[in-house]
Protein backbone atom coordinates (compact mmCIF):
# COMPACT_ATOMS: atom_id res chain seq x y z
CA UNK A 1 0.00 0.00 0.00
CA UNK A 2 3.15 2.21 0.33
CA UNK A 3 3.77 2.88 -3.18
CA UNK A 4 -0.36 3.97 -3.52
CA UNK A 5 -0.69 5.88 -0.45
CA UNK A 6 2.16 8.09 -1.47
CA UNK A 7 0.66 8.64 -4.90
CA UNK A 8 -2.46 10.01 -3.04
CA UNK A 9 -0.17 12.23 -0.73
CA UNK A 10 0.94 13.46 -4.09
CA UNK A 11 -2.80 14.57 -4.83
CA UNK A 12 -2.85 16.79 -1.60
CA UNK A 13 -4.57 13.98 0.74
CA UNK A 14 -2.98 12.95 3.82
CA UNK A 15 -2.67 9.43 4.14
CA UNK A 16 -2.46 6.88 7.14
CA UNK A 17 -1.01 3.15 6.12
CA UNK A 18 -2.92 0.07 8.09
CA UNK A 19 -1.64 -2.78 7.92
CA UNK A 20 -2.40 -6.49 9.50
CA UNK A 21 -0.51 -10.22 9.55
CA UNK A 22 -3.71 -11.62 7.18
CA UNK A 23 -3.37 -14.89 8.06
CA UNK A 24 -2.48 -14.97 11.56
CA UNK A 25 -5.78 -13.54 13.02
CA UNK A 26 -10.06 -13.44 11.63
CA UNK A 27 -11.68 -10.38 9.57
CA UNK A 28 -13.43 -9.64 13.32
CA UNK A 29 -10.19 -8.77 14.71
CA UNK A 30 -8.20 -6.98 12.16
CA UNK A 31 -11.69 -4.85 11.92
CA UNK A 32 -11.61 -4.06 15.65
CA UNK A 33 -8.00 -2.56 14.84
CA UNK A 34 -8.86 -0.73 11.98
CA UNK A 35 -12.39 0.68 13.68
CA UNK A 36 -10.07 1.43 16.67
CA UNK A 37 -7.56 3.36 13.87
CA UNK A 38 -10.49 5.29 12.25
CA UNK A 39 -12.32 6.40 15.46
CA UNK A 40 -9.00 8.21 16.29
CA UNK A 41 -8.69 9.75 13.27
CA UNK A 42 -12.39 10.43 12.98
CA UNK A 43 -12.23 12.15 16.76
CA UNK A 44 -9.68 14.08 15.62
CA UNK A 45 -10.34 18.02 15.13
CA UNK A 46 -8.02 19.01 12.47
CA UNK A 47 -9.41 16.03 10.37
CA UNK A 48 -12.38 17.25 8.06
CA UNK A 49 -13.21 14.08 6.19
CA UNK A 50 -11.82 10.27 6.54
CA UNK A 51 -11.28 8.52 3.74
CA UNK A 52 -10.44 4.62 3.42
CA UNK A 53 -8.62 2.93 0.29
CA UNK A 54 -8.46 -0.59 0.78
CA UNK A 55 -7.00 -3.73 -1.26
CA UNK A 56 -8.43 -6.81 -1.65
CA UNK A 57 -8.71 -8.50 1.82
CA UNK A 58 -8.88 -4.80 3.35
CA UNK A 59 -11.73 -4.45 1.89
CA UNK A 60 -13.83 -6.96 3.68
CA UNK A 61 -12.01 -5.91 6.86
CA UNK A 62 -13.26 -2.28 6.35
CA UNK A 63 -16.36 -3.26 5.78
CA UNK A 64 -16.68 -4.86 9.01
CA UNK A 65 -15.09 -2.39 10.89
CA UNK A 66 -17.60 0.21 9.32
CA UNK A 67 -20.42 -1.63 11.06
CA UNK A 68 -18.75 -2.03 14.36
CA UNK A 69 -18.23 2.05 14.64
CA UNK A 70 -20.22 5.27 14.48
CA UNK A 71 -17.68 7.31 12.07
CA UNK A 72 -19.32 10.74 11.47
CA UNK A 73 -16.29 11.58 8.81
CA UNK A 74 -16.17 9.08 6.66
CA UNK A 75 -17.27 9.43 3.80
CA UNK A 76 -15.82 7.43 1.20
CA UNK A 77 -14.52 4.21 0.86
CA UNK A 78 -12.56 3.06 -2.65
CA UNK A 79 -11.83 -0.78 -2.39
CA UNK A 80 -9.55 -2.61 -4.88
CA UNK A 81 -10.07 -6.30 -5.66
CA UNK A 82 -11.73 -6.75 -2.98
CA UNK A 83 -13.62 -10.38 -3.00
CA UNK A 84 -17.09 -8.63 -1.80
CA UNK A 85 -18.60 -11.89 -3.20
CA UNK A 86 -15.84 -14.17 -1.84
CA UNK A 87 -12.81 -15.62 -4.16
CA UNK A 88 -12.97 -19.24 -5.48
CA UNK A 89 -8.98 -18.61 -4.83
CA UNK A 90 -9.68 -18.30 -0.77
CA UNK A 91 -12.04 -21.79 -1.32
CA UNK A 92 -9.12 -23.69 -2.79
CA UNK A 93 -6.56 -22.29 -0.38
CA UNK A 94 -8.57 -22.99 2.43
CA UNK A 95 -7.95 -26.44 2.24
CA UNK A 96 -4.63 -26.78 1.71
CA UNK A 97 -3.74 -23.84 4.88
CA UNK A 98 -6.71 -24.78 7.19
CA UNK A 99 -4.55 -22.62 9.79
CA UNK A 100 -5.30 -19.49 7.64
CA UNK A 101 -8.96 -18.56 8.62
CA UNK A 102 -8.92 -15.75 6.81
CA UNK A 103 -9.14 -17.96 3.77
CA UNK A 104 -12.43 -19.68 4.92
CA UNK A 105 -13.87 -16.46 5.72
CA UNK A 106 -13.01 -14.87 1.94
CA UNK A 107 -14.43 -18.26 0.19
CA UNK A 108 -17.20 -17.94 -2.47
CA UNK A 109 -19.02 -20.67 -0.64
CA UNK A 110 -22.28 -19.51 -0.13
CA UNK A 111 -22.16 -19.94 4.10
CA UNK A 112 -18.62 -18.12 3.93
CA UNK A 113 -18.19 -15.51 6.64
CA UNK A 114 -17.74 -12.82 3.42
CA UNK A 115 -21.00 -13.68 2.41
CA UNK A 116 -23.11 -13.01 4.76
CA UNK A 117 -21.38 -9.32 5.87
CA UNK A 118 -23.57 -6.27 5.36
CA UNK A 119 -22.90 -3.74 3.36
CA UNK A 120 -21.69 -0.27 4.03
CA UNK A 121 -24.48 2.61 4.97
CA UNK A 122 -23.91 6.07 4.85
CA UNK A 123 -20.92 5.98 3.11
CA UNK A 124 -20.13 6.12 -0.66
CA UNK A 125 -18.17 3.33 -2.02
CA UNK A 126 -16.02 2.62 -5.30
CA UNK A 127 -14.45 -0.57 -6.70
CA UNK A 128 -11.96 -0.76 -9.18
CA UNK A 129 -11.65 -4.36 -10.53
CA UNK A 130 -8.74 -5.84 -12.03
CA UNK A 131 -9.54 -7.40 -15.69
CA UNK A 132 -6.69 -10.20 -15.59
CA UNK A 133 -6.99 -10.78 -11.43
CA UNK A 134 -6.98 -14.77 -10.79
CA UNK A 135 -7.61 -14.09 -7.19
CA UNK A 136 -10.38 -12.14 -7.25
CA UNK A 137 -12.45 -12.04 -10.62
CA UNK A 138 -14.61 -8.70 -11.74
CA UNK A 139 -17.74 -10.41 -10.79
CA UNK A 140 -17.01 -10.94 -7.61
CA UNK A 141 -16.24 -7.90 -6.42
CA UNK A 142 -19.42 -5.84 -6.87
CA UNK A 143 -21.39 -4.75 -3.78
CA UNK A 144 -25.33 -3.84 -4.19
CA UNK A 145 -24.61 -0.02 -2.42
CA UNK A 146 -21.62 0.33 -4.86
CA UNK A 147 -21.71 4.74 -6.11
CA UNK A 148 -19.49 3.47 -9.16
CA UNK A 149 -17.03 0.34 -10.08
CA UNK A 150 -14.79 0.12 -12.66
CA UNK A 151 -12.70 -2.53 -14.64
CA UNK A 152 -8.73 -1.94 -15.01
CA UNK A 153 -6.23 -3.29 -17.49
CA UNK A 154 -4.52 -4.96 -14.29
CA UNK A 155 -3.73 -8.04 -11.96
CA UNK A 156 -4.26 -8.22 -8.52
CA UNK A 157 -1.30 -7.02 -7.08
CA UNK A 158 -0.81 -4.19 -9.88
CA UNK A 159 -4.00 -1.80 -8.89
CA UNK A 160 -1.63 -0.45 -6.45
CA UNK A 161 0.81 0.73 -8.85
CA UNK A 162 -1.31 1.00 -12.04
CA UNK A 163 -1.03 4.65 -13.15
CA UNK A 164 -4.54 4.25 -14.48
CA UNK A 165 -6.27 2.84 -10.98
CA UNK A 166 -4.29 5.36 -8.76
CA UNK A 167 -6.19 8.19 -11.14
CA UNK A 168 -9.08 6.18 -10.73
CA UNK A 169 -8.66 5.86 -6.72
CA UNK A 170 -8.25 9.93 -6.77
CA UNK A 171 -10.91 11.04 -8.94
CA UNK A 172 -13.56 8.89 -6.77
CA UNK A 173 -11.71 10.63 -3.16
CA UNK A 174 -12.07 14.16 -4.85
CA UNK A 175 -15.46 13.77 -6.71
CA UNK A 176 -17.19 10.35 -5.99
CA UNK A 177 -16.75 8.58 -9.49
CA UNK A 178 -14.22 7.31 -11.44
CA UNK A 179 -14.52 9.16 -14.74
CA UNK A 180 -14.68 12.68 -14.07
CA UNK A 181 -15.90 13.59 -18.10
CA UNK A 182 -19.32 11.45 -17.07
Amino acid sequence: MWPLAWQIGRHGFSTSNFGYPSCWWSIEHHARKLASHLTKLDSNPEIESVYVVAHSMGGIVTRQAVLNSKLEKLQRIVMLGSPNRGSPVAKALGVVLPFCKTLQQLSDRPDSYVMGLDEPEGVEVGIVAAQHDRVIPEPSSHLKCEADHISVFSGHNGLLVRPTAIRFVTNFLKYGKFLTSR
